[in-house]
C-alpha cells in the first residue's frame, strides 16, 4: 500500500501491450493489500511474461497469479 505500486505494475502491462480494463485494490489494514487488475484480451505469452517481471519487483510481497475469464458466446 505505498505511492507508485499501480502505476508501476501499470507500466509492466502496458509496455507487454497488455490493455487494463479495470483495477480494484481491497482496502485493508494489513499488508499485503490486495489489487486486482482485469485486463483486455490479450495473448498469454505476454501476460506470463508480465507476470514474470511483476513476481520480481520487491514492492510484490505474494506472487502475482493470472486467472483466465472466458467469454460466453
Amino acid at each position: 500500500d505505498r505511492p507508485g505500486v499501480i502505476g508501476t505494475i501499470s507500466g509492466i502491462l502496458g509496455n507487454k501491450q497488455i490493455s487494463i480494463a479495470s483495477v480494484r485494490q481491497n482496502e485493508s489494514r494489513k499488508e499485503p493489500v490486495e489489487v486486482i487488475f482485469l485486463t483486455h484480451k490479450a495473448k498469454e505469452g505476454f501476460l506470463r511474461s508480465a507476470l514474470e517481471e511483476i513476481n520480481g519487483l520487491d514492492i510484490i510481497k505474494e506472487p502475482a497469479v493470472m486467472v483466465r475469464l472466458e467469454e460466453l458466446p
